[in-house]
């Protein structure tokens, strides 16, 4: 059984058009492929994703929203979701919290604090997804979408917001 993995890095510029939240990432499948039989085959999809962890209030990102990633990979979907683009996935994204303990100037006593908050799309927050073969990819777009309004995720300062989306392609026999 087969097993490939696509890192997609939005601290990478030079892999992708458009902003890190609406961007057109390059890739080439049939190079990733140890046998060139493993590009008609069925796969299971499973999406991670880990932004840097900062302040909302330097980032932009609203922790009261709920976003979802869509990924298209230009392909028919086992998922429909009415939004920007009609063939993609759609992921649920969470936000976790960077914890620290900082020593108090007036009491002198460690203080427990929530520092910074980070994206993240985990395994057990959305189910795999099955894409029918990986012929004919030449482009992964993933687009952050608030889903209170359907728009397009913007923020001020893209360096502050960074991620690093991984997918795991398994074959399906």
């Amino acid at each position: 059984m087969s097993q490939y993995k696509i890192i997609l890095d939005s601290n990478d510029t030079n892999c992708y058009m458009g902003s890190q939240f609406n961007a057109k990432y390059y890739v080439n499948t049939t190079d990733m492929l140890s046998n060139p039989l493993d590009e008609n085959k069925k796969y299971s999809v499973v999406v991670n994703l880990r932004s840097i962890a900062n302040y909302s209030s330097v980032n932009d990102l609203n922790q009261q929203e709920v976003y979802v990633v869509n990924i298209s990979f230009n392909k028919p979907a086992d998922i429909y979701r009415y939004s920007q683009s009609k063939n993609n996935y759609s992921c649920l994204v969470g936000f976790e919290y960077d914890y620290g303990t900082y020593k108090s100037l007036t009491t002198g006593f460690d203080i427990d604090y929530s520092t910074k908050a980070l994206m993240s799309i985990k395994q057990g927050d959305n189910a795999p997804f099955t894409i029918p073969n990986l012929k004919s990819i030449n482009t992964i777009d993933l687009t952050f979408i608030k889903t209170s309004n359907d728009t397009i995720l913007t923020v001020t300062d893209e360096t502050k917001s960074r991620y690093v989306c991984i997918l795991t392609l398994t074959e399906i026999e």
